[in-house]
């Protein structure tokens, strides 16, 4: 044996001897080298793991806070302690890891960082404005004071409480005298707090009657009276509604406010003049597309003529929801046959279209309603039949067959509701309720034109007898991409340049294209709802980057359908943070977001 030992050695060594001892040693660190490989990547592992289960902790603690915003009356000190507490979490958030955590964690990381500061600018303003509304809801005080122990007929606090309440109807009258120095805004929620706290104070009295001795001989008549004055009160200020007092308008925002929302809510950190000048360029090229087709639909004709030639093309009033599903069906099918994106499981047939009437004209034309628990709903914003015909007609232009087509689209399959099923799919810990309409609303208007894309618009896909010309459908759908431009721009105009409201409706008539109705409705929303407007173009832009990028870096490999599903699994998030996961650029979105 030992003979053996000593012949393979000098073996060895023969072997070793033309290659020399550094190469020899170079072969030895190559073989180390994949073990060292493995060990870095299993402490990465663990690491990644590690930060996840604390920010797995940290997530489920912040969604434990419960609501706080001013549905009902709470003490300042409530405000106060939520303040320090979302302080409080900021630091521990400020503690975690982030680099080890992996792409979910980390998107949801930075979603939920932003999502505290945005409450943490809000606490001051929700307790301003619940000490405002309880002003003029007197009672509402009290009723938190006698719900907050156990009532006692000898407790000094509860006789206290108790003939505070007593004087409530009186008190009431003197609010009625001061309710013109209030707002509409607080004053709608008055009447939620009035209409809440009678049913509350009505539970309250029949409970401490049946069980405290002695109660409804002392103070039963009191709380009856004090109900009965809630009720009044509420009743009065409904039905006096036309005397609240003028709203003035929505504050415009100012170039400095309007920059800062962007970065706060929506990771966005270009300028409001930049993202405007995007507004005008893409008008241009929309239109400049549209002039192009108009031509190759009708050399004789101009693009607005064309338009107007198709103008009374939609169904008769009652008809219209159901053209709406006709379509949906039908882009459906198309979506299921081309595989474009996942539809989960129970969301191919929990959506249906229903009618709904806008007395408000704040709904121009139709939009997807996800808060169900079984269906979900597409409505579509039809006229109303007591109005006059002239603003019947305008209405119902808005319900163009062909441009039912991208609307359908964008609201449906494989917008919205496909959307929301993949945010319901993913709903996994840790997880952050977060909405951001720059990711919501560019999805939908990404659909519109990856659909044309893919064909969608094509006369076979049209229901049965419909019969429309594909490129007209196009048209349309290149005049909503138009009207998503004008409202980057008015938005911007409306927030930063003092654009005037009736200059804002002609602009939206004369680029968009839009009726003089349903551009007030939309003026009306846009002025109520600063930085919304300009979602749909800006955020439908960055996704179409992101899938040229995707594209790139995957090669052959790409594959729409799972860019689709894998966009869609980050939920409602700013798309620098998607970008940041998909095309592994993170540690350049890190240094972005830990500089803001």
């Amino acid at each position: 044996m030992r003979g053996k030992t000593i012949l393979l050695i000098a073996l060895l060594a023969a072997l070793i001897a033309p290659i020399g001892h550094q190469t020899f040693q170079n072969c030895l660190a190559d073989a180390a080298a994949p073990q060292a490989d493995k060990t870095a990547e299993l402490e990465r592992s663990l690491q990644t793991e590690a930060e996840h289960h604390k920010f797995e902790t940290f997530a489920q603690e912040y969604d434990s806070l419960p609501s706080l915003w001013p549905d009902r009356y709470r003490p300042a000190k409530s405000f106060d302690d939520r303040k320090a507490k979302i302080q409080s979490l900021q630091k521990e958030l400020a503690e975690i890891n982030y680099k080890a955590l992996d792409n979910r964690d980390w998107v949801n990381y930075y979603t939920l960082r932003a999502v505290m500061l945005e409450q943490a600018s809000s606490v001051e303003e929700w307790r301003a404005q619940t000490e405002r509304i309880a002003q003029y809801a007197p009672e509402a005080q009290i009723l938190y004071e006698l719900r907050l122990t156990l009532f006692e007929m000898t407790n000094p606090v509860s006789v206290a409480a108790m003939e505070k309440l007593t004087g409530v109807p009186a008190k009431i009258e003197e609010m009625k005298a001061k309710i013109k120095d209030s707002n509409p805004g607080d004053l709608g929620l008055v009447m939620r707090w009035l209409e809440r706290d009678a049913r509350v104070l009505e539970e309250w009295t029949k409970l401490q009657s049946g069980t405290v001795p002695g109660f409804e001989q002392k103070y039963g008549d009191s709380c009856r009276k004090a109900t009965e004055a809630i009720k009044n009160y509420r009743d009065s200020l409904d039905k006096g509604r036309k005397e609240w007092p003028h709203d003035s308008g929505p504050k415009r925002l100012g170039e400095k406010e309007f920059a800062a929302t962007l970065a706060r809510h929506y990771l966005e950190f270009r300028s409001p003049k930049e993202l405007g000048q995007l507004g005008w360029d893409q008008l241009k090229a929309a239109k400049a597309e549209m002039e192009a087709l108009a031509k190759q639909i009708a050399p004789d004709k101009t693009l607005d003529q064309v338009f107007t030639q198709t103008k009374d093309d939609h169904p008769a009033i009652g008809k219209i929801a159901t053209s709406y599903e006709e379509v949906m069906r039908r882009a459906r099918e198309f979506v299921v046959k081309k595989d474009l994106v996942t539809i989960p499981e129970g969301w191919m047939d929990n959506v249906r279209v229903e009618r709904y009437v806008d007395r408000d004209q704040r709904m121009p034309y139709a939009f997807y309603e996800p808060n169900r628990e079984e269906i979900r709903l597409f409505m579509s914003s039809e006229p109303l039949l007591d109005s006059k015909p002239e603003e019947q007609a305008e209405k119902l232009t808005g319900h163009n067959f062909y441009s039912m087509f991208p609307v359908t689209v964008h609201e449906t399959f494989p917008g919205h509701h496909v959307q929301f099923a993949h945010a319901a799919m993913n709903y996994d810990a840790p997880h952050v309720d977060y909405y951001n309409a720059f990711f919501s609303e560019g999805w939908g208007l990404y659909c519109e034109q990856m659909m044309y894309e893919q064909g969608f618009y094509d006369k076979e896909n049209q229901p049965e007898g419909w019969n429309l010309d594909s490129r007209i459908i196009r048209l349309y759908q290149l005049r909503w991409r138009l009207h998503r431009a004008v409202r980057v721009i008015l938005d911007v105009g409306l927030q930063t340049e003092n654009l005037s409201y009736d200059d804002a409706v002609k602009l939206m008539v004369t680029e968009a294209g839009v009726e003089e109705g349903n551009a007030k409705a939309e003026v009306t929303r846009f002025l109520q709802t600063p930085t919304q407007p300009m979602s749909y173009l800006v955020g439908c832009l960055d996704i179409m980057q992101l899938r040229e990028d995707y594209k790139k870096m995957k090669g052959e490999k790409f594959s729409l359908k799972e860019f689709h599903d894998e966009l869609l699994s980050y939920g409602s998030v700013p798309l620098i943070l998607i970008r940041g996961a998909m095309l592994g650029e993170r540690d350049k979105v890190d240094d972005i977001l830990q500089k803001n």
